[in-house]
């Protein structure tokens, strides 16, 4: 009999310890990351997210929807699969222009804008039309689509040259390895403030963008308390304060 009670004492103990795990569980709330940033955007040591714009953002709100961040390291083109799986519960750094199932996500609304250039690390003017390039090879990132150079590329008047991440994209470019890249502004100024460059000269502004963020409608947390944790911290300011760090 009392080996009977020991045995129950220890399952109670075992479902008690159970129930933690599944209440802390409860408050995590998943963010797809992916590789391919580079600084200002993030900055990944052993695969894991450790700084950068997108790491404080995501800290930030799930600071605020009362919760602890946990990033989802995925290839660029396995983020609508794994949302489809439901293996995260938000992605930032999006539009609803570049997803498989918008509809299937409440969305902050445009939190901040950018813009892709081509730029150049030698000597070189500005052109006004893209047939003006006239075969150059540009630097671009695997998995990557950018809708207004499709004609240029079906051309030949530009040659992808793909890398796995914007910063060697960018480092290709600066050591001739190719003509040009498409750069966002936001790493253009982060890399004039970071390191020893030649100057960076814009080519041509390929699109200005919105970007916010996409709360799984099948997220852990109630997706419309994260998307209230996102409008209060923009209403706050707090994106504008976590941008300006890295200008």
């Amino acid at each position: 009999m009392a080996r009977e009670v020991v045995k129950l004492a220890k399952c109670s103990l075992m479902l008690m310890a159970l129930g933690c795990f599944e209440v802390a569980g409860a408050g995590t709330l998943r963010f797809s990351v992916t590789e391919s940033w580079s600084m200002p955007l993030g900055r990944f040591v052993q695969g894991r997210l450790v700084e950068g714009i997108m790491f404080d953002l995501m800290q930030a709100i799930a600071q605020n929807a009362g919760s602890k961040p946990e990033f989802v390291v995925l290839p660029r083109k396995r983020i609508d699969a794994a949302f489809q799986q439901n293996l995260a519960d938000v992605r930032c750094y999006v539009s609803r222009n570049w997803v498989a199932k918008p509809d299937s996500y409440l969305w902050s609304g445009p939190l901040f804008s950018n813009e892709d250039l081509i730029v150049s690390f030698q000597q070189r003017k500005p052109v006004p039309t893209l047939s003006s390039f006239n075969g150059a090879h540009v630097g671009t990132v695997l998995g990557y689509v950018y809708p207004p150079l499709d004609e240029a590329f079906a051309s030949g008047a530009l040659v992808r040259d793909d890398a796995a991440d914007e910063l060697t994209a960018a480092r290709k470019a600066k050591y001739g390895r190719t003509d040009l890249v498409i750069m966002h502004r936001l790493m253009m100024d982060w890399l004039r403030k970071v390191e020893p460059l030649p100057a960076i000269t814009i080519i041509y502004p390929v699109q200005r963008f919105d970007v916010e963020c996409g709360v799984s409608k099948r997220s852990q947390l109630d997706p419309l308390q994260v998307q209230g944790a996102i409008e209060s911290l923009r209403r706050s300011g707090e994106i504008e304060r976590i941008l300006q760090r890295y200008r």
